[in-house]
């Protein structure tokens, strides 16, 4: 048992006559590295996920803890920790694309970017909707990304790059979408940008007042109405003269508008406002086994979004490493009930479902157990239940299979429930047991 963490003893003893029994999770042997720990306040639940991080320290080799601290208090003042708020320099890049032709790709990025603003904030029109993907795929088209060729998604070594990508040697940032956009708006308003893009606006308008000329034609003013039909076809003729790159149609279609530009505008400028987005990393000490991410400074809307990038990252990070015979890499992650949803394609689902054959557990952390989707609750190795308030009691006995007095049993700060999930020996186990709690 080189990789048991010791959770406490059980009340009963195995067999009559015998001693208390200790009961263990053991990583070796356990259906995954995911654990739930579920308490309502005041019920020791800081105390004891620090007991947890510090054992999974001395019984894994080499490991690595992330921690999404949201309150600050989980490791406090750990010196391999990073604040992320407004006036800090680290942020994450949510535009970064993942290199690997089977998991990565411009389009995922954009997908999964947009899902992430609909799914934290509210969600985009679909003008907006429209706007924003145009201006993502004209972003990563600027610095010489070719959706369809993986060679060019690493701007280290894409043959093609160009833009910030070629000056910086990155990806591009929320910063670049931002003057992106605004420069759009700019060239929509002034009526600036390329000659082509400007007379397809100028023919744009000129239809439009014929349209409406024709439908109110009043007499005599036939001459006027073949006047700017003479004026389009002169228009048009420019524009075929001044195509340049044969997307300023495009442009035209996907830029016709500026008040969807202006609403997608003010939604970025928004984002990268919040000290989420930002171009630098972290900074983290790789010998430190804590890497503490600090997000009690942002909003909960803005912690959902961080949570998200950070946990896709970590997710595409893992399956690169290829897959391990047992967890070294944890995700602690407390209040955990912001970042859930029932959605099947929601990354923490994903990771729940996929991520542990690749060396990675979840370590979830909530007052309660009604946000915990299903994928989350089979799919967890250890489940600890700290203390309900009454009023949880039924529908968690209901969720767990338990029964409400089992749970009244529990002693806050020094007994609990406890299941753990072996895939060996007797095949799996899923029986909950009354433990006292171990002391550290």
């Amino acid at each position: 048992m080189a990789m048991a963490v010791e959770l406490g003893r059980a009340k009963f003893a195995r067999e009559k006559g015998g001693t208390p029994e200790n009961i263990f999770w053991d990583l070796s042997t356990a259906i995954s590295g995911h654990a739930i720990i579920v308490g309502s306040s005041g019920s020791g639940k800081t105390h004891r996920l620090r007991y947890l991080i510090d054992r999974l320290q001395r019984v894994v080799r080499n490991p690595t803890i992330h921690i999404l601290d949201v309150h600050g208090d989980i490791a406090p003042n750990h010196p391999n920790s990073v604040r992320f708020s407004e006036t800090t320099p680290y942020g994450l890049n949510p535009l970064a694309v993942t290199t690997d032709p089977e998991f990565g790709g411009v389009r995922k990025r954009i997908n999964t970017f947009i899902s992430m603003i609909n799914r934290s904030t509210s969600h985009l029109g679909t003008r907006q909707l429209a706007v924003l993907r145009a201006l993502l795929n004209d972003l990563y088209e600027l610095n010489g990304y070719d959706p369809a060729n993986p060679i060019t998604w690493d701007p280290a070594t894409n043959p093609l790059v160009s833009g910030m990508s070629a000056q910086t040697g990155t990806h591009p940032a929320m910063s670049d979408l931002t003057n992106l956009c605004a420069w759009r708006i700019k060239n929509l308003l002034t009526g600036s940008g390329s000659e082509a893009f400007r007379t397809l606006n100028e023919i744009n308008k000129t239809y439009k007042r014929m349209a409406r000329l024709q439908r109110k034609l009043a007499p005599g003013e036939e001459a006027t109405l073949e006047t700017m039909k003479s004026t389009c076809i002169d228009q048009y003729a420019a524009f075929v003269h001044s195509i340049e790159t044969g997307k300023e149609l495009d442009d035209l279609l996907n830029y016709e508008s500026v008040e969807p530009m202006r609403a997608v505008y003010e939604r970025l400028k928004q984002l990268d406002a919040t000290g989420i987005f930002k171009d630098q990393p972290p900074q983290f000490d790789p010998r430190d086994p804590l890497r503490v991410y600090e997000i009690s400074s942002l909003l909960e809307d803005e912690q959902k979004m961080f949570a998200e990038v950070l946990l896709e990252r970590l997710f595409i990070d893992a399956k690169a490493t290829g897959q391990k015979p047992a967890p070294d890499t944890f995700i602690v992650i407390d209040e955990a009930h912001k970042f859930m949803t029932d959605e099947n394609d929601h990354i923490l689902n994903r990771m729940a479902r996929e991520v542990r054959k690749f060396g990675v557990g979840l370590i979830l952390v909530s007052q309660n157990f009604e946000h915990f989707p299903e994928d989350l609750i089979a799919n967890s190795a250890m489940t600890m239940i700290l203390g309900l308030h009454d009023l949880h009691h039924k529908r968690a006995a209901s969720k767990l299979g338990l029964k409400v007095d089992r749970l009244k049993w529990i002693r806050p700060k020094h007994t609990a429930l406890v299941q753990v999930r072996s895939g060996s020996g007797a095949g799996l186990t899923n029986a909950f047991n009354d433990v006292y709690l171990a002391r550290g």
